[in-house]
């Protein structure tokens, strides 16, 4: 049976042909952390001063800092970073996984 031919190379966009292609998305994510935001401002008001802001508000404001704080070109890593746990050289026990699965 003869080999499906490779799929051709993407063709190399500009940085404004990239922009116009991701606007609409990108758009759409900022507008959904905008709300979120919103919606976690009126629950910690509904909760009252003494609550302080909720852990999620503090950690999207902490991703979106690190999303603005420089052009390095390193923001996914950033965040990714963030999220991550520490590496753990345990983790198969932590996780009950043997090393022979």
């Amino acid at each position: 049976m003869p080999e499906a031919p490779a799929p051709a190379a993407p063709a190399t966009l500009s940085a404004s042909e990239l922009a116009a292609r991701e606007w609409p998305a990108l758009r759409a994510s900022i507008l959904d952390i905008a709300a979120t935001l919103d919606r976690l401002d009126r629950l910690d008001a509904a909760a009252g001063p003494t609550e302080g802001p909720s852990e999620a508000r503090t950690q999207a404001e902490t991703l979106l800092r690190l999303l603005l704080e420089n052009n390095d070109g390193n923001r996914a890593r950033r965040v990714l970073e963030r999220l991550s746990r520490p590496y753990d050289p345990n983790w198969r026990d932590a996780f009950a996984i043997s090393a022979d699965s």
